[in-house]
């Protein structure tokens, strides 16, 4: 009897102490939000804030730190602009393309290290972006997995790189995690492209014309005017070979690599033709195109203007496919042997100047484009995709791991294998046979359930983004990281769309 009795005043102690605890809790809550609630307190944590703030970039600046300075600025402005999901998405569209262009101009107050600070920004606010969808849209995402093919495959693609991250096969976990900011960063943008309206995608699609006529403006100051000091600072301790080009330097504009540029060039440009075909009268948006074809041009970068010229037949296609859909496809082959018999046709290749960089990028354009087979850059293309790629797939058909072809394989000391400088075959040999073709059924019912939208709601703007995701992917590598995150919203955009249309669920 005793024994029980005790229980029960241990059982009453903790109940009571329980019951003051969460009154006292709650009073304390209630007492700590009127006080945060108050203007006074409000403006005097900001103060503080700033005090803080500016004695730490002060000291900073003394110290001859001023990467830390911009770092922190960089940061804070990225994390305000993220309050909402838009917000985010349209500040981390207008940094990306600028990023590697301030760390260069950090290089005027401060020396040149390999591995900055200010690449893992963008990295941070898309984690956020992506934490707060899980928490406020977690239970639609959840639905979209289960009704949506799509949506289903796509998540599971995530997952395979999340393992691909852990494999032994790349050397480290350094390696892994490397390579998860050119994968798993750049794919959660996918679930972004499901939560925004068409009419925020429009003004997203314009923003990027707009960075693309920018960027092509600073890349034909860097052919015809130079570089600026901090520029050539850089190409001297972080450049590469395919910067060089004969006796001239390739223009890279704000990006960190040619290639990159020319691609940016490439999207912005298929985006201007599909805005001027949906807003015929866009004269604004067809002068900036003007001037971003021309860059693409003057950046000597063949396989970008080849894909643009396929980009256009595909265009022209759709436009036909509205009313008849074989119709268009007979187009489409009509445009492509003609395309082919006009180039065989031109044998205008101009000699070249070696010292005049007008003359040097006309005549590597023009080579490429007149004799593209006969070029070594696509005898190597050829050899890469015909040798290296079934053989290295052959050899471990369960892939190498998710940082193997990107730079974090050099960085951090992993193994090396030979890229293919195409990404739907470099995801097969970063995450096997299972990974690769994950990502091209992907793409196959993307391309499917587009041409379908295309015939039923006449729509050629979501066939313009489709055209888009597959110029890219056949015609890039892991590691243009301005590039790839707008490819995977592109990607979430038209899965909505397919989504909105009724299209391909689960059930079906």
């Amino acid at each position: 009897m005793n024994s029980k009795q005790s229980i029960y005043k241990i059982k009453s102690y903790i109940l009571n102490l329980q019951y003051y605890f969460r009154c006292f809790s709650s009073k304390t809550l209630d007492i700590i939000g009127k006080f945060l609630s108050n203007d006074y307190v409000k403006t005097a944590i900001v103060l503080l804030l700033i005090v803080f703030l500016s004695y730490t970039f002060s000291k900073r600046i003394a110290f001859g730190h001023l990467r830390t300075v911009i770092v922190i600025s960089l940061f804070f402005l990225l994390a305000a602009a993220s309050i909402s999901l838009k917000s985010g998405i349209s500040a981390l569209i207008i940094f990306l393309p600028f990023m590697a262009f301030i760390r260069r101009y950090i290089y005027v107050y401060s020396r040149y290290v390999p591995m900055d600070p200010i690449l893992i920004i963008s990295d941070i606010i898309t984690i956020w972006l992506f934490g707060y969808l899980v928490i406020f849209k977690g239970k639609e995402i959840y639905k979209l997995f289960r009704e949506n093919k799509l949506v289903k495959f796509t998540t599971i693609l995530l997952f395979i790189f999340i393992l691909q991250m852990f494999n032994p096969r790349q050397g480290n976990i350094l390696v892994g995690i490397g390579g998860a900011k050119y994968y798993i960063i750049p794919f959660l943008w996918f679930y972004f492209g499901l939560f925004i309206d068409k009419r925020f995608v429009r003004k997203l699609f314009f923003t990027i014309v707009v960075i693309g006529f920018i960027t092509a403006l600073y890349g034909l100051k860097q052919t015809f005017l130079g570089f600026t000091p901090f520029e050539s600072y850089w190409i001297e301790q972080g450049g590469f070979s395919s910067l060089h080009l004969f006796n001239i330097i390739r223009s890279f504009s704000t990006f960190s690599s040619p290639s990159e540029y020319s691609r940016y060039l490439l999207i912005s440009s298929i985006l201007g033709v599909g805005l001027m075909i949906s807003h015929r009268k866009n004269y604004v948006v067809s002068l900036m195109l003007l001037v971003i074809l021309f860059a693409l041009f003057v950046s000597a970068v063949r396989s970008t203007i080849f894909f643009f010229l396929i980009a256009i037949v595909s265009l022209v296609s759709i436009l036909v496919m509205r009313r008849n859909v074989k119709l268009g496809f007979l187009f489409a082959l009509f445009l492509i042997i003609f395309l082919i018999a006009l180039i065989a046709n031109i044998s205008i290749v101009p000699d070249v100047n070696k010292y005049s960089p007008i003359s040097v990028v006309t005549h590597h354009s023009m080579r490429g484009i007149t004799e593209p087979l006969s070029e070594d850059s696509f005898q190597f293309r050829l050899y890469l995709w015909t040798k290296v790629f079934p053989r290295e797939l052959i050899s471990n058909p369960f892939g190498y791991g998710l940082g193997i072809l990107t730079i974090a394989a050099g960085k951090f000391g992993g193994y090396r294998i030979t890229g293919t400088d195409n990404f739907l075959l470099d995801t097969f040999l970063s995450t096997g046979i299972i990974g690769g073709i994950l990502l091209l059924t992907i793409l196959f019912i993307m391309f499917k359930r587009t041409l379908y939208i295309i015939n039923k709601k006449k729509d050629i703007f979501i066939g313009t983004i489709l055209i888009v995701v597959l110029a890219y992917l056949t015609n890039s590598s892991p590691g243009e990281y301005a590039c790839i995150t707008l490819i995977w919203l592109f990607c979430g955009i038209v899965t909505k769309e397919i989504v909105e249309c009724g299209l391909n669920r689960s059930s079906k």
